[in-house]
């Protein structure tokens, strides 16, 4: 479909799909293509994209409009510049809001009301799954217990993401609108289960935003398992299920990496006694 609409919507002559069908090339220059299923969110995605567009370009189709509608869907498509990620961003996120409530423990109970019901329907199905789900429900109802603390707490509402990845950092349709921890922890997150904490400084990290960050969210959401979570909603979609071992083999290496930032954080912040691992 996205070849049809390119073809019958906008001025390219020549053009051709990488390997990740949302990316094509035409000419010198590589463009994302993404659909959305109403005009609403293709037009917030616009809207977000005005804070990149520096890396993220929208373009007009031959109707001089950013937003095309083919078949059921609205399609945008954006210019992709060169960007080069730097941790200091984390600590200059975009301000939307000056009052935005924290929705974390309101999405976690809803995470964790689906993920029960989903698992009474395949229980027995994926064996790796039967011997680990509990463990890791009891992880995610755990930072819902933290949360109660902070029931009506907001801040700054900033540009953060759904999911954290250095290859879609600077992609509006992974922005997400919420307080400024949420990047922060899970960028500690992706460097662990990347492989490449070993290469970076947390504490400099850490150090850096010991006036800026609560340090309380951060580490609570070091603690919930999405990384876990994110792998079950793709076995149940179909795909390899040999990550989820992965994930399960690494506990104890994670638990130990957040026990060493926890160490780290109350060298400049102090941490909440209530605040504990579960091993």
């Amino acid at each position: 479909m996205y070849f049809d609409v390119i073809q019958k919507n906008y001025r390219f002559s020549e053009f051709y799909f990488t390997s990740d069908e949302t990316i094509f090339v035409s000419g010198i220059n590589q463009y994302f293509i993404i659909s959305f299923k109403n005009f609403k969110e293709a037009f917030d995605c616009i809207q977000l994209s005005s804070f990149v567009e520096n890396c993220y370009k929208p373009i007009y189709n031959n109707s001089h409009k950013y937003i095309t509608k083919y078949s059921s869907y609205f399609f945008v498509i954006f210019l992709i510049k060169n960007y080069i990620f730097n941790p200091s961003f984390l600590f200059q996120p975009l301000v939307i809001s000056d009052k935005f409530y924290l929705e974390w423990r309101d999405d976690w109970i809803q995470k964790s009301d689906y993920i029960l019901s989903f698992y009474s329907s395949i229980k027995g199905k994926y064996s790796l799954i039967d011997e680990s789900i509990h463990y890791y429900l009891g992880l995610l109802d755990y930072c819902i217990y933290l949360l109660n603390n902070y029931i009506g707490y907001y801040d700054y509402g900033c540009v953060q993401h759904k999911r954290f990845s250095l290859k879609k950092y600077f992609n509006p349709v992974y922005f997400k609108i919420d307080v400024k921890e949420r990047d922060f922890a899970d960028y500690l997150k992706y460097l662990f289960f990347s492989n490449q904490y070993k290469k970076i400084h947390i504490s400099e990290l850490i150090s850096c935003g010991k006036n800026y960050f609560n340090y309380n969210l951060v580490f609570i959401r070091l603690i919930f398992p999405d990384y876990y979570f994110d792998i079950f909603d793709n076995i149940i979609l179909g795909k390899d299920s040999s990550s989820l071992y992965n994930i399960i083999y690494k506990q104890n290496s994670y638990l130990d990496y957040i026990q060493m930032i926890r160490s780290e954080i109350e060298k400049v912040y102090p941490i909440k006694k209530d605040i504990n691992l579960i091993s």
